[in-house]
């Protein structure tokens, strides 16, 4: 049987330089407590953070009182009803924790600041109501998150990567900030093979950026095994309005990307082309005609016409509403509305 070490502690906050835990001990830094202190967690070692019921025995939260008069403490794994839950205290931990092979690191009801470097067997998990704030750049094993689960990758001041070198698993939000401006910005990039939906919380803070047709990266699987059917990623509330743009997120080969093909305030004007010279596209084609192979899963559109096509690659942006397509070729971004029967009945080039 693993031994374990409880920390009980409450306000104010208890310091330690370093924790130390050796090959195959346990720390358990329990309800209320409020520790500060950098821990390094030796091989096939388990630590634990605030509230939490587990599978695993070390999982779940123990609750010790001592008997003032015999001096005999007695330890209980209490489970919380969910309203007990909800009005439970975080317990905190600052400072950065470092896991060897096969060790494991739990996150329950806390809210943990600093880094994390990890062995790539490691793992680290984290509870519904979890929360993880990066200090800098950080490096986990396999990262386990349930639903409600979130990880801040950064204040507004510096770009922090965060390196999942095992799988990635389950349902959270992460959190980001980026300077457009600079073209800067925080990322996630997972070398493991991803499952499960994942939401983007994005933050800008630098100056205005520029409609260029640059694309920021957000998050990265860079496993040639990944099965993008198996993940799920999304921008919160569907995009991102960063001054005077609108940012939609594209998937782009094998990652997810910012980029910032409509302006919110500017309404779609239908194209007003010559009677004589009709618009066209570099090719000498007028743009009209049907979509084809088109569909919200799909990320390219061939459109076809009476007598030849062009494959449009990069469907950034699509509405069922309005029945509107947002797509870019190598040299031009096109706005198109639909009819019902996928023809194309408008057309305004956004890049001239």
């Amino acid at each position: 049987m693993q031994e374990t070490l409880t920390l009980m502690t409450g306000p104010p906050q208890t310091s330690f330089s370093v924790i130390l835990m050796w090959g195959g001990k346990g720390l358990q830094i329990g309800q209320y407590a409020s520790v500060a202190a950098d821990i390094n967690a030796g091989e096939n070692s388990h630590l634990l953070i605030g509230y939490n019921r587990g599978n695993e025995s070390w999982e779940n939260t123990r609750k010790c009182t001592v008997n003032d008069n015999s001096g005999v403490t007695n330890c209980s794994q209490p489970t919380l009803s969910d309203k007990e839950l909800a009005n439970l205290p975080y317990s905190t931990l600052t400072g950065d924790i470092h896991l060897d092979k096969n060790a494991a690191l739990t996150l329950g009801k806390a809210l943990y600041t600093g880094a994390v470097k990890a062995a790539t067997d490691s793992t680290f998990s984290m509870a519904s109501n979890s929360k993880w704030v990066m200090s800098s750049g950080s490096t986990t094993g396999t990262l386990k998150m349930a639903p409600g689960a979130s990880i801040v990758l950064s204040d507004s001041t510096q770009n922090n990567v965060l390196n999942v070198m095992g799988d990635l698993e389950g349902e959270g939000e992460f959190e980001l900030n980026t300077r457009l401006a600079e073209k800067s910005g925080d990322s996630i990039v997972v070398h493991g093979l991803a499952s499960g939906s994942y939401t983007l919380k994005v933050k800008d803070n630098g100056g205005d950026p520029v409609q260029d047709g640059r694309m920021q990266a957000l998050m990265s699987f860079n496993n040639p095994q990944q099965d993008f059917s198996l993940v799920n990623v999304a921008l919160a509330g569907g995009y991102a309005d960063i001054g005077t743009y609108r940012y939609r997120l594209t998937r782009q080969e094998n990652g997810y990307m910012l980029y910032n093909p409509v302006i919110p305030w500017q309404p779609l004007e239908p194209a007003k082309p010559n009677p004589d010279t009709p618009e066209t596209n570099p090719s000498g084609i007028s743009l009209t005609g049907t979509l084809e192979t088109c569909s919200k899963q799909e990320l390219s559109c061939r459109i076809a016409y009476s007598n030849a096509d062009i494959e449009f690659f990069n469907r950034i942006y699509h509405t069922d509403i309005l029945n509107f397509y947002l797509f870019r070729t190598l040299n031009e971004v096109w706005a198109l509305r639909i009819d019902g029967g996928q023809n194309i009945k408008e057309s305004t080039r956004m890049d001239h």
